[in-house]
């Protein structure tokens, strides 16, 4: 039997309110604090198992025992120093973290004018298929607007300029909701078009400019007056978000202002022949097992050249232990690989920056971030516990073995008097029985929240005290 999960991918504008305000406090062990919206994000943001799926009662006492089960494995795996691989990976965790805090300090200086998209209510019905042709040669600009001048088709345009019959990239069913391109968005939804309707340049960002036809257009009318009104207000936060992104593409603009990095050919040829060996159909092998397919006198070879620093091959690699390569989706995907990659080398440099920018913000050192390495830390050391106590034993999600749930309550009676339960606040919590698996649209890290995990389906507060 296969099990389907809703998979969603969320933007960061839309949990701005749970990422900066955590709710009421659940529960406390030691120094450590577990929020309303800890608890939430664990329990609906990955699938939980069967024994507590449900919203009932049990089913929540269980979730937060399990919470507290994390935390105090993780206090008790001795190893204190982990891995050099995973310090790596909770660094990167907590970077990231930083930034999507900056991002919200930034935004909340942006004034959103709603008037400016007032347009977009009434053509959010609109449905488009287009196909496109992308630029990065600003002289080729001209020759293309010259030719629709002419009248030629984009496909003729193309095939006139590069002189091969291959087809342009089409993109179906484009929605304003479904755009992940504020530029292109916006001159979509400018006004009604129709096919044959040629549009461009239209600039992106990175100098890329891009031209596209209306291939079809559809116009979904929706009749009824509640999913008018949900429409409505999605439009409303969609204008917030398009506004928002754009006060802060800004910002990051002028701060990379004066600051270019230029590639050694020759090596850059070479570093993304063995970066593309990494990917496989999808899936990505090992990188600390795929980089030593890079032989060791070449990692000494100066890759780029940032503001007239010199950067070897090596130093880059460590950057990517941190900060895994994240390449562009959307029309970048249809370009050959090499540029895929330098794009993919930018925005790794831009998040250095950013992440300078952030701790002379001493973001670094703001709560959510501390919980956001916590969190990582602890479900990663309350794992290999875990594994000390019961083995190579494959769990199930329909019970707990019994030999962690005896590990559970010798651990609650050990710390309990470092326990506190805010019980009635945990009363209130409302979960979604909804399997979900939530993955961050931003930043090289997808994956939103550890896996819930499986260390007991004990079902009382029969230790601790209570957090009024």
């Amino acid at each position: 039997m296969y099990k389907i999960f809703v998979a969603i991918k969320i933007i960061i504008f839309s949990f701005l309110n749970a990422e900066i305000y955590r709710g009421e406090i659940i529960a406390k062990i030691g120094d450590d604090i577990i929020f309303k919206e800890d608890v939430i994000e664990r329990a609906e943001y990955t699938p939980r198992p069967l024994y507590c799926r449900g919203n009932s009662s049990i089913d929540k006492k269980i979730i937060i025992n399990t919470l507290i089960g994390e935390k105090l494995f993780s206090k008790e795996w001795k190893e204190f120093n982990t891995s050099i691989n995973v310090e790596n990976y909770l660094i990167g965790r907590k970077n990231q973290k930083m930034r999507d805090l900056l991002f919200y300090e930034i935004i909340k200086k942006d004034s959103i004018n709603y008037k400016k998209y007032s347009h977009w209510y009434k053509f959010s019905d609109f449905k488009y298929d287009i196909q496109y042709l992308s630029i990065t040669d600003v002289n080729s600009i001209e020759k293309v607007k010259e030719l629709i001048a002419l009248g030629f088709n984009l496909s003729d345009i193309y095939k006139e300029m590069v002189g091969n019959e291959k087809t342009l990239p089409t993109r179906e069913s484009i929605t304003m909701f479904n755009l992940d391109n504020i530029a292109l968005r916006e001159s979509l939804y400018e006004k009604k078009l129709y096919p044959g309707d040629l549009v461009g340049p239209v600039k992106t960002d990175d100098n890329i400019y891009m031209f596209y036809e209306i291939l079809d257009f559809e116009e979904v009318i929706n009749l009824s007056q509640n999913n008018k009104e949900i429409v409505y207000n999605q439009i409303s936060e969609l204008i917030a978000r398009q506004s928002n992104e754009k006060f802060y593409k800004n910002f990051v603009k002028e701060i990379m202002t004066g600051l270019s990095f230029t590639l050694n050919a020759k090596q850059f040829k070479l570093f993304s022949k063995y970066v593309k060996s990494w990917y496989q159909e999808d899936q990505l092998v090992s990188f600390n097992k795929s980089k030593n397919n890079i032989e060791e006198n070449l990692q000494s070879e100066i890759l780029l050249e940032l503001n007239n620093h010199s950067i070897s091959i090596q130093e880059v690699l460590e950057w990517i232990k941190v900060h895994p390569l994240e390449f562009r989706k959307g029309y970048y995907e249809k370009m050959p690989f090499e540029v895929q990659l330098k794009y993919s080398l930018a925005d790794l440099i831009r998040d250095k920056e950013l992440n300078k920018v952030a701790i002379d913000r001493d973001l670094n050192n703001h709560p959510i971030v501390i919980n956001e390495y916590r969190m990582w830390q602890d479900n990663y050391k309350a794992m290999k516990m875990r594994d000390n106590i019961i083995g190579n034993v494959e769990l199930s999600s329909a019970n707990v073995p019994k030999e962690l749930n005896s590990y559970f309550n010798h651990l609650t009676k050990k710390y309990s008097d470092q326990i506190w339960i805010n019980v009635e606040a945990v009363e209130s919590l409302s979960l979604s029985s909804i399997d979900m698996f939530v993955l961050n649209d931003k930043g090289p890290y997808e994956i939103n929240t550890p896996i819930f995990p499986i260390i007991t389906s004990h079902h009382q507060f029969d230790y601790g005290r209570i957090l009024e």
